[in-house]
């Protein structure tokens, strides 16, 4: 297994195989922003929501958050 297919996920893969490279760049970054902004949103509310506990809280809300809007753009653009 090559670096570049640890690395990213199998993304370099999928961008060699497609045959309209631009639609599919888009799509892996409309999938990573949405992710990176669902792991802010979700960080923040659960920091605001714990109170003492908000370091552990923020972890797992960064989380959730993150993993669920890279699921929902990814099944949007599906």
């Amino acid at each position: 297994m090559s670096e570049t297919w640890r690395r990213n996920g199998g993304r370099a893969l999928k961008m060699r195989k497609t045959d309209d490279k631009v639609s599919e760049s888009g799509r892996q970054i409309e999938i990573n922003s949405a992710g990176i902004a669902g792991a802010a949103a979700g960080g923040a509310i659960a920091g605001l929501m714990c109170g003492p506990g908000a370091p552990v809280c923020v972890l797992i809300g960064g989380f959730v958050g993150g993993a669920l809007a890279a699921w929902e753009m990814g099944r949007l653009w599906n």
